[in-house]
């Protein structure tokens, strides 16, 4: 019977050691699959004589990626969806590069990824801009649609949507980086602290339009968050419907440890008792201007 019951324990764990091994190899080989795309990807950008010349628009990133020159313009329409790969623009050799990526169809415009990142990491030397396009996350993203670095610039305009990351927010400013929003949404994204936005340490956020609403934060900053020596400055647009779960003063709309600027664009005001729709205690939260304007 000890013999028997020794014999089913093997087998069990030989089972075990099977299918766990089947399924790392399986990721293994999906890995190598989607790397091998990749390269092709980036060989066929590499020996492209244009921009052009390219179809998709993983083939144009690239091509970007490697042949742009300071003080390009580029812009590329979009009629169609596509899924893509993260692409980093950012050169330390270059300079005052602008990229549109603009949507030209009746139809929605929209543009997925199946990997675990960024859709767009942008850096010194390059502003992206998006124009009627929309960029729809999923659970496998991890990241936000979109980080903006040291010396890069994003700038959203109408018609451009960032929507349902549901593990990580919209856009994610890091030191010396600008975010831009004249129109557009941003809206149900999920992350811990910043669920539409979060502005690190000397990041800045400029809102002159749009809408960032019914995104969650699990911390702080249902709509923004503001780390310190952040800014953010909001001169028109709208933020509502957000939520940030972690209590009653965690900043449905706002939570800043940085600089707050924000100028009367609508009736919708609070005093001097923010509520649970702002909080700027924080660390050293400031903020100037005429008011509170949600």
């Amino acid at each position: 019977m000890k013999k028997k019951m020794v014999f089913l324990v093997i087998f069990v764990l030989l089972l075990i050691f099977t299918f766990t091994s089947c399924g790392t190899l399986l990721s293994l080989a999906g890995a190598a699959a989607e790397d091998s795309q990749v390269k092709k990807r980036k060989d066929a950008a590499q020996s492209a004589v244009s921009l052009d010349s390219l179809e998709t628009l993983n083939d144009k990133l690239y091509w970007l990626e490697m042949h742009a020159e300071s003080g390009g313009n580029y812009v590329i329409a979009l009629t169609i969806g596509e899924e893509i790969d993260t692409h980093t623009l950012s050169f330390t050799d270059k300079a005052n590069i602008t990229i549109t990526l603009k949507g030209q169809a009746e139809n929605e415009i929209i543009i997925t990824s199946p990997y675990d990142n960024r859709f767009f990491q942008i850096g010194s030397g390059v502003t992206l801009i998006l124009e009627n396009i929309s960029l729809h996350g999923s659970g496998a993203n991890g990241y936000s649609f979109i980080s903006v670095n040291n010396g890069g610039t994003v700038i959203m305009n109408d018609g451009a949507v960032m929507r349902g990351n549901s593990s990580d927010r919209g856009v994610t400013v890091y030191k010396d980086g600008t975010f831009i929003m004249n129109g557009g949404i941003i809206a149900y994204n999920q992350s811990s602290w910043g669920g539409g936005v979060r502005i690190n340490d000397d990041g800045t956020f400029i809102m002159n339009g749009g809408e960032i609403s019914y995104n969650t934060a699990s911390g702080g900053g249902g709509g923004v968050y503001i780390s310190t020596n952040g800014t953010f400055t909001k001169t028109g647009g709208i933020i509502q419907g957000n939520s940030a779960t972690y209590n009653s003063s965690s900043g449905r709309s706002i939570y800043a440890g940085g600089t707050v600027i924000i100028q009367r664009t609508s009736a919708k005001r609070i005093e001097a008792d923010l509520g649970p729709e702002v909080n700027v205690s924080y660390t050293k939260g400031t903020t100037t201007g005429g008011g509170w304007s949600l």
